[in-house]
């Protein structure tokens, strides 16, 4: 049985505001301690986890299915069931290289930390001051997919999605603008999509957009 079609899509991911993508947790809570973010065990960098891409870029498309009956993506095909693997590979996203050593010559910071007051459920004084570490704006990431399938539909779908990611931000506190980020130079097996992405048109609804848990 032959195999469908590898395609390797890639393209340069930058943030255009700050981004926190950590741990949420009581024992944080406090103006001493702050949320860390996740980084890469092995250099310190910190990074976009390819799980963190797959379950946003999927809750948009399930909701962009119910704004538009005319944008129906396969989302079992895409993502998988339970004991079935999708075609859609999410790699980690790491800083890009050569960014990286620009960025450390002018001595320019990667992340910070930003203090905020945020109220919490549950919690008997509910107003809290938060210190969470984000990754800056303006840093760039290599960003990666690979999608296996001959199913007509697929690419139009991912376009689709990153299109939605681009809108909507990813990690945390997307509502008060963190996370915005911008796709360039887009490509699936060496040929420019970023046209495709530039031109495709969003759907309009208020149900896009909801923030994901533990981001």
């Amino acid at each position: 049985m032959n195999q469908p079609p590898l395609i390797l899509i890639q393209a340069q991911l930058e943030l255009r505001s700050d981004l926190h993508i950590g741990l949420r947790s009581p024992s944080h809570f406090g103006a001493d301690k702050g949320l860390p973010i996740v980084r890469n065990e092995l250099d310190g960098m910190p990074y976009i986890p390819g799980s963190s891409l797959k379950g946003r870029m999927k809750c948009l498309l399930a909701a962009s299915r119910g704004v538009d009956n005319d944008l129906q993506p396969d989302l079992p095909l895409l993502f998988g069931t339970p004991g079935r693997r999708g075609c859609a590979s999410f790699w980690d996203v790491h800083v890009n290289a050569g960014w990286l050593t620009e960025r450390l010559g002018a001595d320019l910071a990667i992340t910070q930390f930003r203090g905020e007051v945020r109220s919490f459920a549950g919690l008997a004084n509910r107003e809290r001051f938060q210190l969470r570490e984000v990754v800056c704006a303006g840093v760039h990431f290599d960003f990666r997919l690979s999608l296996q399938t001959g199913r007509t539909g697929a690419m139009e779908s991912i376009l689709l999605g990153l299109k939605l990611l681009e809108w909507q931000g990813i990690g945390g506190s997307t509502s008060r603008g963190m996370g915005r980020i911008k796709f360039s130079e887009l490509k699936a097996n060496g040929v420019s999509l970023q046209a495709r992405l530039d031109q495709l048109d969003i759907p309009d609804g208020e149900s896009l957009g909801h923030e994901t848990p533990h981001s």
